[in-house]
């Protein structure tokens, strides 16, 4: 792969997928951004988009079957599916979202948003894939 300026990988759990990110730089309006999504087997560019900040890294998570995929951007988690993984199918809208996992089993998310001053801090549990809460606040 000819990637420049790769700072941070990570692959899928079933190593289908390799994500890069690289620092922001102008020619990412051209490209379609920082962050890349290759096929690992073929290294064929499958997708791109934008990233600030690399704290939240990854920033696309993979069910361990790689039937889903979630992308966290600002107060949103996007899900994206194998059979289009280039563009999104269900939202979550969950305000000041800074962390969030899948479960082992594929069946569940959870989204943490930190506490703020006199804010509590919260997580939602949502099935998979309809993004239907299950508990939390």
């Amino acid at each position: 792969l000819k990637e420049a300026g790769v700072k941070r990988i990570a692959f899928s759990p079933q190593d289908t997928y390799l994500v890069t990110w690289r620092s922001r730089t102008q020619e990412d309006d051209k490209t379609g951004g920082n962050v890349a999504v290759f096929i690992s087997a073929s290294g064929e560019t499958l997708r791109r988009f934008s990233q600030k900040s690399v704290d939240r890294w990854p920033t696309l998570k993979w069910s361990q079957n790689e039937k889903y995929s979630i992308q966290m951007v600002t107060n949103q988690l996007r899900l994206f599916t194998d059979k289009d993984p280039t563009r999104f199918v269900a939202k979550i809208d969950q305000k000041k979202v800074s962390n969030f996992e899948i479960s082992s089993t594929g069946s569940y998310v959870a989204a943490a948003s930190p506490e703020v001053n006199s804010t509590p801090g919260a997580i939602g549990i949502f099935t998979l894939p309809d993004f239907k809460k299950n508990c939390g606040k």
